[in-house]
């Protein structure tokens, strides 16, 4: 189990790429940016990218509203 900071909250959780946990927290929302340790993380490379125990990552889903 790994320890990350998801949007400014810590989590744990077992899963190894950005790409699975990205399944996890969006619903399976084909719309979303994504930087791990400030860094953009492109979506053809989530499924390659292996998360460590301290990364920050920020998930970004697009909202409507006025």
């Amino acid at each position: 189990m790994i320890r990350l900071t998801l949007n400014g909250e810590p989590i744990k959780t077992d899963v190894v790429y950005l790409s699975d946990l990205i399944l996890q927290k969006t619903n399976h929302s084909k719309m979303y940016a994504v930087a791990v340790n400030e860094y953009f993380i492109p979506k053809n490379e989530h499924s390659n990218y292996s998360l460590s125990d301290g990364d920050v990552i920020e998930l970004v889903t697009p909202m409507q509203g006025g």
